[in-house]
């Protein structure tokens, strides 16, 4: 306790964790918690804080280094058991914390999306979280590296924006990314990470972070120094960074084995869905039911699929048998299916390959689809806002007329 109590009356790096902890929270209620239910998306959502946690992070670190190494303040050093680890120490007062928040909200997250029994693999979900608060150790050191050869109010803003930049430069382009952890806004069922990738990102992040906390400085009349072990340290760091970054596997995330939906509704359609999209099932289903009953009372059973399948990264729809749909964005933040949006669902052919490559279906496809579409809007009832209420005017399709259009939409011959 004498030694919590000491670093946090001595360093800024331990209060760190208090603005991060408000971060991790806006973070978790942010857009209607639409990662809940999907392990993978979870621990990709949690990395959005480390965009302004990292500088933070670095920053805090720099102005603890930047105070040890000062002069006047040598006593903080050398009360140390080990002053020789004291850089070290002191950056782990600043991660350590920070790391210990990020932990507590990535239970947390698991247990609201309900995925404390994970679909992937313990193990690999524990690689991906892994290299997240591997990099919290690593925004530390690279504070602490700077810290100690610029003045204290300088240290601060200077490390929080290399941070910042040494963010842009390593999470965004092609190839292996030193800092990308994910940050995904968009589902990501049916895919699981590169483990290679992640083991070579861990490696690398702790290693340069090692080498960089254990560099030392040797005052020079009013500067600090570095000697040749130093800059050999400092050299294998940026080599480290480089060399993985040409070298390192290209694909963070990979498609998963395919898989059909596992949680099955028999009835008329049958429909089947994921279990990781648990609460979305019972409000889909409705919508459905709705659709197909205004479909039944007046007369256009063709336009009613017998089996519909969720459909996910992993899997896809190859049959006319079967009609595939893909939950809409705004289910995952807890909004209803608009009608329009579901009947699309509901009657694109997903199994054509002319849907998903170029130049894609004809123009007579086009207006078929869009008549049959209209048709079945016509026969709900859609509330105020609904995309349904944009849409041309154009005469419904007969019974028959949609039953041929049906036939030429599933015959892929567009």
């Amino acid at each position: 306790m004498s030694r919590l109590r000491y670093a946090f009356r001595t360093l800024v790096g331990p209060w760190c964790a208090l603005p991060v902890a408000a971060l991790e929270v806006a973070n978790l209620l942010q857009r209607g918690r639409p990662w809940r239910g999907d392990d993978i998306w979870t621990t990709e959502w949690l990395a959005i804080v480390l965009f302004i946690a990292g500088p933070l992070i670095a920053g805090a670190a720099a102005i603890d280094a930047s105070r040890m190494a000062q002069r006047d303040s040598v006593y903080l050093v050398a009360v140390s058991a080990r002053p020789r680890t004291a850089f070290l120490r002191s950056a782990c007062w600043t991660a350590g914390p920070v790391a210990l928040i990020h932990s507590l909200t990535f239970v947390v997250a698991m247990y609201l999306g309900g995925t404390l029994l994970p679909t992937a693999s313990v193990h690999h979900l524990l690689l991906g979280f892994g290299a997240q608060l591997a990099a919290i150790f690593w925004y530390a050191a690279i504070g602490s590296a700077l810290g100690r050869f610029v003045p204290p109010l300088l240290a601060g803003l200077l490390a929080a924006v290399v941070a910042l930049g040494l963010f842009y430069r390593f999470s965004t382009g092609d190839g292996f990314l030193l800092l990308d952890f994910g940050a995904s806004t968009n589902p990501r069922l049916g895919t699981l990470w590169n483990e290679q990738y992640l083991m070579l990102q861990i490696a690398a992040l702790v290693g340069t972070a090692l080498v960089l906390v254990t560099i030392r400085v040797y005052p020079d009349r009013n500067r600090n120094l570095i000697r040749w072990q130093g800059a050999i340290a400092i050299t294998a760091v940026l080599a480290i960074t480089v060399l993985v970054s040409s070298t390192g596997p290209a694909q963070r995330t990979v498609i998963a084995a395919p898989s059909e939906p596992d949680y099955c509704i028999w009835g008329e359609p049958r429909m089947c869905f994921f279990g990781e999209h648990e609460r979305m099932i019972a409000p889909t289903e409705m919508a459905i039911i709705e659709l197909v009953n205004a479909a039944m009372a007046s007369g256009y059973e063709s336009l009613v699929p017998a089996v519909i399948h969720e459909e996910a990264w992993h899997y896809a729809v190859d049959s006319k048998e079967i009609q595939g749909l893909w939950m809409a964005d705004p289910l995952y933040r807890g909004e209803p299916w608009d009608k329009l949006n579901l009947i699309q669902e509901l009657i694109s052919p997903g199994h054509c390959p002319q849907m998903t490559s170029s130049p894609g279906p004809n123009e007579e496809f086009w207006d078929t689809y869009d008549a049959v579409m209209l048709t079945w809007g016509s026969l709900v009832d859609h509330p105020s806002g609904d995309q349904f209420h944009d849409a041309p005017e154009q005469e419904p399709l007969t019974p028959s007329e949609v039953s041929q259009a049906i036939e030429f939409l599933d015959s892929c011959d567009f």
